[in-house]
């Protein structure tokens, strides 16, 4: 099997039992702040990283969804608190 590469702390993560969607949304989480750049507004100006960020944005948002779809199919409460 090819080994994937994955976020550090991954592996430790799921051992500790967390959601692989929490871990995936906090990863989207991390790329989007670094598609915003360091200029003051946040946007980028390159419309290839525009591209990219409102691609991240969609990822981001999606994992919502996701997320509360699950919590909703299993009859749990809606968590909107970091673990």
């Amino acid at each position: 099997m090819t080994a994937l590469p994955i976020p550090p702390n991954t592996t430790k993560l799921l051992g500790l039992g967390v959601d692989i969607m929490d871990i995936l949304h906090g990863h989207l989480k991390n790329l989007l702040y670094e598609a915003q750049g360091d200029n003051e507004s946040g946007e980028p100006t390159d419309l290839y990283v525009r591209g990219v960020l409102d691609t991240l944005t969609e990822m981001y948002r999606l994992t919502y969804g996701l997320i509360f779809a699950k919590q909703d199919y299993m009859g749990l409460p809606h968590r909107t608190d970091a673990q």
